[in-house]
């Protein structure tokens, strides 16, 4: 259905594809990261900030994967190292409510662990 839809509007919102896509990480990232940040969103251990650090995370998801031009390309590894710094700032910090190395494995590096992300 996805790839339908690309096909039609493609031509004429090419930008509406990256979105989509974009779309589709946040979805995989809600998925397999959400769970670790914790109280206010899953009901789990997270303190009273957790929904807090919860949308700042994925506000710099969404930044992050919403800057396609070819200049923001060097930028990728820092920022992705930023966001992984945000997970392991739970642990060091006692608040995260699952398994962070299993998340920072599911995680992986750009480009490196394209199973994940598909």
């Amino acid at each position: 259905l996805h790839l339908a839809i690309i096909e039609v509007i493609g031509p004429y919102f090419a930008a509406w594809c990256h979105l989509l896509c974009v779309w589709h990480v946040a979805q995989l990232v809600a998925k397999h990261v959400k769970h670790i940040f914790g109280a206010a969103v899953t009901g789990k251990r997270g303190g009273p900030d957790s929904e807090k650090r919860w949308n700042r995370y994925i506000r710099k998801l969404w930044s992050t994967a919403k800057r396609s031009d070819i200049q923001s390309i060097p930028d990728l590894p820092a920022e992705w190292e930023e966001m992984r710094g945000m997970i392991t700032d739970l642990q060091k910090n006692d608040l995260a409510s699952g398994s962070i190395e299993a998340v920072l494995t599911w995680f992986g590096k750009p480009g490196l662990d394209d199973d994940n992300w598909g």
